[in-house]
C-alpha cells in the first residue's frame, strides 16, 4: 500500500519503487545532515531535515507533529523538548490518525516513524541530560 488520502486502494509497483527511492533520499539527507563529513561528522539534530522530508511522504503526520512542537514550545519555551515532542508524535499520529479518519497508513509507514522518532530522541540525548538536570537553556527573547 502507498500513502494516501482516500479509500484504500492498492499501490503500482512504480509507487512503491517511487516511495522507497524518496526514503532513501530523506535518510541520506538527514544522516548528512547530522552526521556532516565537513563538520568532522558533527551536525545538527536533523529537526529541520525531518520535517521538509517528512512533508512528502507523511504530510500529515508531519503537521500535527509541527503543531505540536509550536504548543510544546510556547508553553515551556525549551527548542529541545519541543522537537523530542514532534518526534515522538510521528509514530503516534500514524497509529491515532486511522482510527479517527479515513487516512489510511500501513505497517511500513508506522515503524518509519518510529524510526525516525527514535533517532530524533537518539540526536537530542544531551539535551535530554541538560532537561533533567534543569540547566537546559530556554528560548527567551532579550530586553
Amino acid at each position: 500500500m502507498f500513502l494516501k488520502f482516500g479509500p484504500e486502494v492498492p499501490a503500482p509497483e512504480a509507487l512503491n519503487a517511487l516511495f522507497l527511492a524518496c526514503v532513501a533520499g530523506f535518510v541520506g539527507t538527514l544522516l548528512g545532515h547530522c552526521f556532516s563529513c565537513f563538520l568532522k561528522f558533527k551536525g545538527g539534530k536533523g529537526v529541520a531535515s525531518t520535517i521538509g522530508g517528512l512533508l512528502v511522504l507523511l504530510p500529515v503526520p508531519i503537521l500535527i507533529g509541527a503543531a505540536i512542537w509550536g504548543l510544546v514550545f510556547l508553553l515551556s519555551r525549551y527548542v529541545s523538548l519541543a522537537s523530542i515532542a514532534l518526534g515522538v508524535s510521528l509514530p503516534l499520529s500514524c497509529w491515532l490518525l486511522p482510527l479517527f479518519t479515513s487516512l489510511k497508513f500501513g505497517q511500513p509507514q508506522f515503524w518509519f516513524a518510529a524510526a525516525i522518532a527514535a533517532f530524533n530522541v537518539w540526536t537530542h540525548r544531551s539535551n535530554i541530560g541538560r532537561l533533567l538536570a534543569g540547566t537546559e537553556n530556554r528560548f527567551v527573547k532579550q530586553a
